[in-house]
């Protein structure tokens, strides 16, 4: 199981998926932050509309010596997090018998988990389409904004209990802590009232020994790879610092061609 998940992760892109990335890669190199070409609708999405800006964490190439002085040109945002968390919904329905049955729940700040009522809500809708199958996670990447950290809660209903993900655990706070605690509140009510998760308010909380990033701007990245490999079964951590620089392409390939690319022949062959 290790070595196919290490083959999923380091399968090497086609000639015809770098070329598709480097055109576009090639039409914002060396764009400033500020220029208007990153407002305007990428020609990939359409008739979808969606601004390169939004994407532009994953479009800008990390240089080889690190983000340097502009760390935050590289940092994953929320709209390019919750497409790649809807595709890996996508990809569940379609590989059961590889895939673990989770609800992936669009990404949440302190501002929006304050409003339990409407976040209880929302999650008791997206529940109610897995109450007559063996639901295994629930996934909530949450984005600690004042510090613009991502890190992810995740409900793992057959141990119940609920565990938090964090690539830069060496800092904790406050603000942290409340986001994370207001996070598995919101869900926890949610499973109370579920025939099978009542008791989801006593579940323990664990804090996941994960793999950590070792800059300031792959926090999302760091993500996107936990809720991908704990969906697919993987048994142990095989994703680190190393694998970044790849995954970004897969993961901007990805979105581009709106499915988890390399899966799961990669998976398969390399079990």
């Amino acid at each position: 199981a290790a070595k196919a998940i290490s083959t999923y992760l380091t399968a090497p892109l086609l000639k015809a998926e770098v070329e598709k990335l480097e055109l576009l890669r090639s039409r914002y190199k060396g764009l400033r932050c500020n220029s208007k070409e990153w407002d305007k609708d990428l020609d990939e999405f359409l008739p979808r509309t969606v601004a390169a800006q939004w994407l532009r964490g994953l479009i800008c190439v990390v240089p080889r010596h690190g983000g340097g002085a502009r760390p935050g040109r590289y940092c994953v945002g929320n709209f390019a997090l919750d497409m790649y968390t809807t595709l890996l919904q996508r990809r569940q329905h379609v590989f059961r018998k590889i895939c673990w049955i989770s609800l992936f729940l669009s990404h949440h700040t302190i501002g929006m988990l304050r409003n339990k009522s409407r976040v209880a809500a929302l999650i008791s809708q997206a529940l109610t389409k897995y109450m007559h199958m063996p639901l295994r996670f629930v996934f909530m990447p949450l984005l600690e904004e004042h510090a613009s950290h991502w890190l992810l809660v995740c409900a793992d209903c057959q141990l119940r209990r609920f565990v938090v993900y964090d690539s830069y655990a060496r800092t904790r706070d406050k603000a942290r802590e409340c986001l994370i605690s207001n996070a598995i509140l919101c869900i926890a009510l949610t499973l109370t009232r579920t025939a099978c998760f009542g008791d989801a308010l006593t579940w323990d909380v664990l804090r996941s020994v994960c793999p950590q990033q070792q800059n300031g701007y792959d926090c999302g990245v760091f993500i996107m790879a936990f809720m991908d490999l704990i969906s697919i079964r993987a048994s142990a951590w095989t994703f680190t610092q190393a694998h970044t620089r790849h995954f970004r392409d897969k993961c901007l390939l990805s979105l581009l061609t709106g499915r988890i690319v390399h899966f799961p022949h990669s998976l398969i062959g390399g079990s």
